[in-house]
Order: C-alpha cells, then structure tokens, then sequence
C-alpha cells in the first residue's frame, strides 16, 4: 500500500521552520485519531524520534 501526502509549498517552509527551531525534537508527526464533531481529530507533534509503528514519508 502507497502512503500520499501532499504538502504545499507554503506549508513545507513553515514545517522547515518550525522544526528547525526546535533542538529536541525532529520528527514532525501528523496522526488521526478518532473523535470529534467529524469522526476524526487531526493532531501536529514534533517528537524527537520516530516510533516503531509510525509509517515515515
């Protein structure tokens, strides 16, 4: 299975940014958890490594 994400331009910059700024943490998470008005709740993390079972792009 192809994992696709598309990023924007803008949007890519400003990640670079932000984890630039950060000396600890890395790795710029995106994960989806059930919840919320929709059904989904997205959540944005910088951790410091992946985890085992995150699928890295």
């Amino acid at each position: 299975m192809a994992e696709t994400v598309t990023v924007t331009e803008r949007a890519a910059k400003r990640i670079a940014e932000i984890v630039a700024a950060e000396e600890a943490a890395k790795v710029f998470r995106v994960s989806v958890e059930g919840g919320g008005c929709s059904g989904f709740q997205y959540k944005f993390d910088l951790v410091p490594a992946p985890e085992a079972d995150d699928v890295v792009l």
